[in-house]
């Protein structure tokens, strides 16, 4: 009879360490996710500063670089390996998968050339287009490297339709960071 009482207890021990072990886990996701949005967060606001540079063409460039930048924070983040060029071709990919988002940055910031009007036009909708992007952007990633995925196993095609959730989303303001 002692060996049954001894046992339930053993058994009852171990159930209760494997669910602290579980939620531990979970608690250690949910603090990662938090770290990651917030990495999106800040990468945002360098976005949204890139698209105010005056100069056609090197606005995108510069949001291009920041936007691999959070990519690169986002892998470490993750415990994934980054190589820009694998970096380049998974935000070429994805960004390409949307047309018209890459066209509607291409045109504004061809825009920034035609004096005054070109400029305003710029200067209101390249940041917001740019902030937008990178939290739709940094969104799939999260969402990709926490189901296990890495750049090499990346499909832009299958997650167009969040990508485009998410940027609709974050240009209504409706990501939670204010903007």
């Amino acid at each position: 009879m002692e060996n049954t009482t001894s046992e339930t207890s053993t058994t009852s021990d171990f159930q209760r360490s494997g669910s602290s072990t579980a939620s531990t886990i979970a608690g250690a996701d949910a603090v990662r996710t938090k770290e990651a949005e917030g990495i999106v967060k800040s990468y945002m606001a360098w976005s949204a500063a890139g698209g105010l540079l005056p100069v056609p063409a090197v606005d995108v460039a510069a949001i291009i670089a920041v936007q691999l930048k959070m990519l690169a924070d986002l892998a470490r983040l993750y415990g994934i390996p980054f190589r820009r060029d694998i970096g380049k071709e998974a935000l070429s990919a994805l960004l390409g998968s949307t047309l018209p988002l890459s066209v509607a940055q291409t045109t504004i910031s061809a825009l920034k050339g035609v004096p005054i009007v070109g400029f305003l036009f710029g200067l209101l909708w390249q940041p917001t287009l740019a902030a937008a992007a990178t939290w739709a952007i940094g969104k799939v990633f999260i969402q990709h490297f926490e189901s296990g995925g890495t750049f090499l196993t990346f499909n832009p095609a299958t997650v167009r339709e969040y990508f485009r959730g998410q940027f609709d989303a974050a240009r209504r303001g409706m990501t939670g960071t204010g903007t």
